[in-house]
């Protein structure tokens, strides 16, 4: 298994937490720091109401229409965190259209 596939597994795992630390992550999973801190990183994100306004304002911007590929790459996000955004930021324009 690759780090990115390892990554995903452990962030569709612990993502949805409320409450979430880098030694769960370790304990629970069975994996090194390097890899629970990221988890632990994007938990942070995810947790933060700020940034996802940020993201969805952000999105607003993009040249090319956003997808989820295009969230990950300029968010340096998991796959699981930029669907979610994405589905948010077209719950949002079909709001306001």
């Amino acid at each position: 298994m690759t780090y990115q596939e390892k990554y995903e597994e452990l962030i569709n795992r612990f993502i949805e937490r409320k409450r979430l630390s880098i030694a769960t992550i370790q304990k629970e999973a069975k994996v090194g720091f390097k890899i629970a801190s990221a988890v632990y990183g994007e938990w942070l994100l995810y947790h933060d109401e700020v940034y996802w306004h940020s993201c969805i304002y952000d999105m607003s911007f993009m040249k090319e229409p956003p997808t989820p590929a295009r969230i990950m790459d300029t968010f340096l996000i998991s796959y699981y965190f930029a669907k979610k955004l994405f589905d948010r930021y077209m719950e949002e324009v079909n709001e306001q259209a």
